[in-house]
């Protein structure tokens, strides 16, 4: 059975998925680990990004709602665009 998401269809962004990966790990929450692994390449500081996202994780607040990695891709694409 194939991976709905697998590394190899990523296209050069395994560095990002290993960077949010590494924060997950490190105890922060989805949106947290999205968002600063994104933050450098913005100018936006870690300890902002950090900060500004911790009460997305959890689905909006440990409220079970929107996912945290959602949450976190649009707060990238904000950034963005």
């Amino acid at each position: 059975m194939r991976a709905f998401a697998s590394f190899e269809n990523l296209g050069g962004k395994m560095n990002k998925v290993e960077s949010a990966v590494s924060f997950f790990n490190e105890r922060f929450n989805c949106c947290q680990s999205v968002l600063l692994a994104y933050c450098e390449e913005f100018g936006l500081d870690r300890q902002v990004a950090s900060k500004i996202s911790t009460g997305f994780g959890g689905g909006m607040g440990r409220m079970a709602g929107v996912c945290g990695v959602v949450t976190g891709a649009f707060m990238v694409l904000g950034l963005k665009y």
